[in-house]
């Protein structure tokens, strides 16, 4: 979901379903039978355990939205403190919720929230479903590699370029822009997993896994919503923002013009 001053009510529109008031903000994990709030869990799950997330390690989490993860970092993997990037003011409040007397906000995003960071001061890194919204990757990677301590780990869901097998004409990448676009992301930052993991490696980092969550993500957001939209209300303006979300997602599905990849990657030593 794309961030902008209306996310924070996106965001509450969506976790209609659940008994008790939940505040989850990813596309979601999908498996049958699921509301919003399972799926999202789900997904955050995914990437924590990817990263290995235990008791007392310091997280950076870049992109906590409104706070719901941070929650799960401290309940189900006993985290010591969390560095919470979120620079959406009007979010700021929800996520303060969430949080323990030991953690913090970072108001700024990335990578600009990096740059006042002790070097070495972070065990690992994670981002849940907003990695893609990140400027500067260059600094970002440079950034992030200074701040985690030696061999730690950084796991994220990011939003990847399929690699075609014909180069796209000019048309099919200007509508694969717009595809996402819609969605309020910027894909001309988007690379194929090939090309990023060259990157890394450029700086030093070590790509340790890669998995192709695309299914269990777009497809099952798009059918999830068909089904929400029918039964639960939301205000118009937040309802077309979702279906905007939805039809982006809907035509990657006939196009393969995205991926939406869980990665793991170790800084340097």
């Amino acid at each position: 979901m794309s961030r902008s001053p209306t996310s924070q009510a996106v965001e509450e529109a969506l976790n209609q379903e659940s008994a008790r008031r939940t505040y989850w903000a990813n596309l979601g994990l999908w498996k049958d039978g699921d509301i919003y709030a399972a799926a999202a869990e789900r997904l955050a799950c995914a990437v924590a355990d990817a990263a290995g997330l235990r008791a007392g390690q310091t997280v950076l989490d870049l992109g906590a939205g409104l706070g719901q993860q941070c929650a799960l970092w401290h309940s189900r993997y006993a985290v010591g403190s969390i560095l919470a990037v979120n620079p959406d003011q009007q979010q700021r409040n929800r996520l303060q919720a969430y949080l323990q007397p030991e953690d913090r906000i970072l108001c700024q995003g990335a990578p600009e929230a990096l740059c006042n960071l002790a070097t070495h001061s972070i065990d690992v890194a994670i981002s849940v479903d907003a990695a893609y919204f990140i400027s500067k990757r260059q600094q970002f990677w440079s950034e992030l590699a200074r701040v985690l301590r030696p061999g730690s780990l950084f796991a994220w869901t990011d939003i990847a370029r399929s690699p075609p097998p014909n180069r796209l004409s000019a048309l099919g990448t200007e509508l694969a822009q717009r595809s996402l676009s819609l969605a309020g992301i910027d894909g001309q930052q988007m690379h194929t997993p090939h090309q990023l993991q060259t990157q890394l490696h450029s700086l030093g980092w070590s790509m340790e896994r890669r998995e192709d969550l695309t299914t269990g993500v777009f497809t099952g957001f798009c059918q999830w919503w068909q089904h929400y939209r029918q039964h639960y209300a939301l205000p118009r303006r937040l309802r077309q923002r979702c279906a905007l979300t939805a039809a982006a997602l809907q035509a990657n599905q006939r196009f393969g013009w995205w991926n939406y990849i869980l990665y793991v990657a170790r800084t340097p030593d």
